[in-house]
């Protein structure tokens, strides 16, 4: 027995209807970052700007790496190795080592796409966490 079609649920996860849809979200995500167009604003300080730039980055790298979100955010430097060379693949890759809780308890590897690896080392050079980079978090947390 099936049901019927006005009734069904959809079962595929939420995506983007077109090419269109996302390069105008990228867009709108940059022109947030550097702070033109409709998101300028002459009251952002230093810390407000490095926000927008570490939130770019964490969604440019989340669309390219097949990482949660919780993953993501839980990672650090010294879990990423950079460069990777892929047989067939003129760019180079990141491995990202996930060590978070799983279902089966265990740590696993996530090769990211090349634009992944090209965020990751932007980030790397921008980042306001220098000093902490061998151990600290990639993607800061609040201030409290």
């Amino acid at each position: 027995m099936r049901v019927n079609e006005k009734d069904r649920t959809p079962n595929r996860r939420a995506g983007f209807e077109s090419g269109t849809e996302l390069a105008t979200r990228i867009r709108n995500l940059r022109s947030y970052r550097d702070s033109v167009g409709r998101f300028k604003d002459k009251r952002l300080n230093a810390w407000h700007r490095m926000q927008r730039k570490q939130l770019y980055h964490l969604v440019m790298f989340s669309l390219n790496s097949g990482l949660r979100i919780g993953e993501a955010r839980e990672m650090r430097w010294s879990d990423i190795k950079f460069g990777i060379e892929v047989e067939g693949l003129d760019e180079r890759i990141a491995e990202v080592r996930v060590s978070k809780e799983t279902k089966k308890g265990q740590a696993r590897n996530v090769q990211t796409q090349p634009t992944a690896n090209k965020v990751l080392k932007e980030w790397f050079e921008i980042s306001p966490h220098k000093k902490k980079k061998r151990l600290g978090l990639v993607w800061a947390k609040k201030r409290r």
